[in-house]
């Protein structure tokens, strides 16, 4: 419970939780004082497990919930806002959801009101006998505007891949296991926090599940309600770096983000590495700019020792090393990540495999009409290895389930899938080239006369020796695309 220079409303708040109908002797009570101007002090009423923590460095809500967080045992992490008054069955609502499912994120019901008894003692009576609707029944329900996504979303079963953004932390619970699977509060935020942060649980697989039983009255208008323009404009900026999902803060082309929207995994080997630089490089020229590239290879076996370069069984790799050395969206890594966790998407391409334009745009934009944890595109071309794509959060989720199996073949368990025609998607068979290297990393899809030119000639010279009927009916293609 993070709290700041408001020690009346924070008596009230403690009140309504001595009052809990949820065992006392199961309640971690941790108030965080952000180092108020005015120390807070632990008040007459209260629950018998309460305590306050002063941060030791830091400052803001962000920053105090991390901490109580850290400083607290329980098994199950529910933040309150300090200036709630809580109903008797509060805690005990949250709870209930967390006995019932796994990964488990809840949201509590609010209603604002605008006037409140000073009293303690009268809160903590009212809550013990069932009466604060008497109290407060001027209370304004309509404020809550979870209420009306929840109506909208069959209690966000069907809300699609941004449920995320109802939890907000003035009454919400979370497991801790999966609190620190999701990397815990970003302490640097100043508002903005909560949304930050079930994002990320979303990507680790949370199930969000509103918590109506869960009800409290908040003291005042919050900020989002007073000043909603000042706090939008001020947390685009993060949303935009961190959230992909909010597209709204993503309207600028050619950017490269701090999370991006697609993580692409290509993996080669010494033998496949001449393929590289045709199949990252259309990649890297698609029209799905929001994307980074895992390029996984044996990376590790790269040394500058003595040797014939030109005959170097790994030279290839050394080229590839090179070509990518200096390219932000690429990363040589020499083992692939388990997920693409924090971003939503991950992308698998044979290395043999050259996209078209639009192919990662159009594989995203239908994984996220459809809702689907995998779509997968049969590639016999690339010796049986497909071209799938998967939602991050299906994987999380899969590996939660059932830990002792591999968590991508398991995906489409807990959140369904595909399989797309590869027919329908512009794909070119590297491996069926004379030369990948010259010929497919120059396809620049028409927009350099230049280029066009260069590939133009390497046609010529490919059409004068043998070739396969696959290689020729590509070379077509090529060309009908460069009179296009």
């Amino acid at each position: 419970m993070p709290a700041y220079n408001n020690q009346a409303p924070l008596n009230l708040m403690l009140a309504s939780l001595a009052a809990q109908d949820y065992p006392k002797d199961l309640l971690d009570i941790v108030v965080v004082d952000d180092n108020s101007e005015m120390p807070l002090e632990l008040p007459e009423i209260r629950p018998a497990n309460t305590r306050i923590h002063r941060p030791s460095h830091g400052w803001g809500r962000a920053n105090a919930v991390h901490e109580g967080i850290l400083n607290s045992s329980g098994q199950v992490v529910i933040q309150l806002d300090s200036d709630l008054i809580l109903d008797r069955g509060h805690i005990s609502a949250h709870l209930k959801m967390h006995d019932a499912y796994v990964d488990v994120a809840t949201k509590g019901d609010i209603a604002f009101i605008d006037s409140w008894p000073d009293s303690a003692a009268t809160i903590r009576r009212a809550v013990e006998e069932g009466t604060l609707d008497e109290l407060f029944a001027h209370a304004n329900h309509e404020e809550q505007w979870v209420e009306r996504v929840f109506a909208e979303t069959d209690d966000l079963n069907d809300g699609g891949e941004r449920v995320f953004s109802t939890l907000t932390g003035a009454t919400c619970s979370m497991s801790r296991d999966l609190y620190e699977r999701a990397g815990g509060m970003r302490t640097d935020l100043r508002l903005g926090e909560d949304t930050d942060l079930a994002y990320r649980l979303a990507q680790r697989g949370a199930v969000f599940v509103p918590c109506r039983d869960a009800r409290s009255f908040h003291l005042g208008m919050s900020n989002v309600h007073v000043r909603s323009d000042d706090v939008k404009d001020f947390n685009q900026p993060f949303y935009g770096q961190e959230i992909p999902l909010i597209a709204e803060a993503r309207k600028s082309t050619g950017r490269h983000w701090s999370v991006p929207l697609v993580r692409v995994v290509v993996e080669i080997d010494a033998e496949t590495a001449n393929f590289a630089r045709a199949c990252v490089d259309r990649i890297l020229s698609s029209t799905a700019e929001d994307l980074e590239v895992d390029l996984v290879g044996p990376w590790d076996k790269l040394a500058d020792e003595r040797r014939n370069v030109l005959t170097d069984p790994l030279r290839d790799l050394h080229a590839v090393a090179e070509w990518y050395r200096h390219e932000s969206r690429v990363h040589l890594l020499s083992e692939r990540p388990s997920s693409a966790f924090p971003s939503p998407f991950e992308l698998q391409i044979p290395v043999q495999v050259a996209i078209g334009r639009t192919t990662i745009t159009t594989l995203v934009r239908t994984i996220r009409k459809r809702n689907l944890g995998v779509l997968e595109v049969p590639v016999p071309l690339a010796e049986g290895t497909p071209l799938t794509l998967w939602r991050t959060a299906a994987v999380e989720r899969a590996a939660t389930y059932w830990p002792e199996k591999p968590a991508r073949a398991m995906a489409a368990e807990v959140w369904g899938g595909e399989t797309a025609d590869a027919s329908e998607i512009d794909l070119l068979n590297l491996s069926d080239l004379n030369d990948p290297r010259r010929l497919a990393a120059r396809i620049n899809w028409g927009r350099d006369n230049g280029e066009a030119r260069l590939l133009k000639a390497e046609i010529r010279r490919l059409n004068a020796q043998p070739t396969t009927t696959l290689a020729r009916r590509i070379l077509r293609r090529i060309r009908q695309k460069l009179r296009a």
